[in-house]
């Protein structure tokens, strides 16, 4: 997060401490791609996916004076609208039990954090990210009927 004050007085925030925090659950929908090579193996799946679903962001923010007090503190959550891609490939390591291992980036949407009963824009902060993304890979286990 960025923040700027000005001018510079004892009483005004000249640093942000904020730990936000993110949970998002997604409804996916997968495509499995049939064997497209003559070496692929026969126990080796790659798919694509596309998930929607929710976000929910929690943040607390404290604005530390120039003499290190705390000055502001907030705390607040969100839910908002989330969705994700992914490519990966699974591999059959047993009858029902496939290694899967994929690249997913997901979009949680607009982060906005503040004071919702400032009178006045000073008398409170407030922050805002346009998005909060989140992108890596995962090996897990899948389980197959």
């Amino acid at each position: 997060l960025k923040y700027q004050a000005k001018p510079v007085t004892p009483g005004t925030p000249i640093q942000i401490q904020a730990d936000i925090n993110k949970i998002a659950l997604f409804n996916n929908f997968e495509y499995t791609f049939d064997h497209w090579f003559d070496f692929q193996p026969r126990d080796l799946h790659f798919f694509t996916l596309l998930g929607v679903g929710a976000a929910l962001k929690t943040a607390d923010i404290t604005a530390l004076t120039l003499a290190g007090q705390a000055r502001q503190t907030h705390s607040s959550s969100l839910v908002s609208f989330a969705w994700q891609l992914g490519l990966g490939a699974r591999y059959q390591i047993a009858p029902h039990f496939l290694l899967d291992l994929s690249y997913r980036y997901a979009d949680l949407d607009a982060v906005k954090f503040g004071p919702v009963d400032a009178v006045k824009p000073y008398d409170g902060l407030a922050f805002k990210a346009k998005t909060l993304r989140s992108v890596g890979g995962f090996l897990g286990i899948t389980y197959k009927l």
